[in-house]
């Protein structure tokens, strides 16, 4: 799971608990920057100033590099330029410092919760939980978002009202009739054509099963053969519509593995806040907040 830390540095502390603001230029870098060997059995294949080149550099570069003399030559020459920028200083340098820090945080991550919670059992007790709570039925049934223009008309409507609403709309189905891969645009632009009156609306209807809808409307948009095509015009409670189909989630058995599917990351994240919260009560660090800042930090937040 890759995930941006975000640390803020508050001051370090004193013995007494206490915030010390630290100020000027680092004297020693982060940390060592030798190469470490990769396992016991990682062998010495040559040294820099002293500092080793492991085997385990020369196969890893060997993968790209081609040739094992090629890949040597890389790992030399990488430990060159380490050396060469640790002398100038860079060791000290505060962007070389967080990106340290970034990578130490990252390793914690990738050894500490990572390899231990890539697979949904990780997860329990709280994945069986949420699991309990999800009521959907486990079979899913068809979805079908869909568009629609539409002349409002109520049941009581004259028949020379009803004859007008119908007209106008039939003119919409008519012009689009017979064409394929039509989008929403398409149909509100022809509905936008005939101003009225009576006037023509036009709206965007989220995937719903047929139970969902009308059933006039339910029953013309399922029976629409494909994506891109309209039914109409069709009298439904509303008035009288042009109904386009703009895109279909087929029916599915709600398996135990789909459950999961949809909530593995969130529950990952919340498993993975409780991770740093185990981290930080049993290793005793103590975290300080400026509460002011912090609410101007929150405040400035546009999210």
């Amino acid at each position: 799971m890759r995930r941006a830390i975000v640390l803020f540095a508050l001051g370090a502390c004193s013995d007494d608990g206490s915030v010390v603001e630290t100020t000027g230029a680092r004297s020693q870098p982060v940390t060592n920057l030798a190469a470490t060997p990769a396992s016991p059995t990682d062998v010495i294949v040559a040294r820099v100033a002293g500092r080793p080149i492991y085997s385990s550099c020369v196969q890893a570069q060997a993968v790209h590099a081609g040739t094992a003399r090629a890949a040597l030559d890389e790992c030399i020459a990488f430990e060159l330029l380490a050396q060469a920028a640790e002398a100038r200083g860079y060791g000290e340098d505060d962007e070389v410092i967080e990106a340290t820090r970034t990578a130490l945080a990252s390793r914690l991550v990738e050894t500490g919760f990572e390899a231990t919670h890539q697979r949904a059992e990780s997860l329990e007790p709280y994945l069986s939980q949420v699991l309990q709570r999800d009521r959907r039925p486990e079979a899913m049934p068809e979805l079908r978002a869909s568009s629609y223009a539409r002349v409002n008309l109520e049941r009581t409507a004259t028949p020379a009202e009803d004859a007008a609403a119908k007209g106008i709309v039939g003119a919409i189905a008519a012009e689009l009739a017979g064409q394929d891969g039509l989008m929403p645009a398409d149909l509100a632009t022809a509905a936008a054509r005939r101003p009225g009156p009576p006037a023509v609306v036009y709206a965007d209807v989220k995937p719903l099963p047929v139970q969902g809808l009308d059933a006039p409307y339910a029953q013309a948009l399922f029976s629409i053969d494909q994506v891109g095509h309209i039914a109409g015009p069709v009298r439904t409670a509303y008035g009288y519509d042009v109904v386009l189909l703009t895109a279909i989630e087929p029916a599915y058995t709600l398996t135990r593995e789909r459950r999961e599917a949809g909530v593995v990351p969130e529950l990952r994240r919340q498993v993975f806040d409780r991770w740093v919260k185990e981290i930080e009560k049993t290793s005793g660090t103590q975290v300080e907040m400026d509460p002011q800042r912090v609410i101007a930090i929150l405040a400035e937040d546009p999210s």
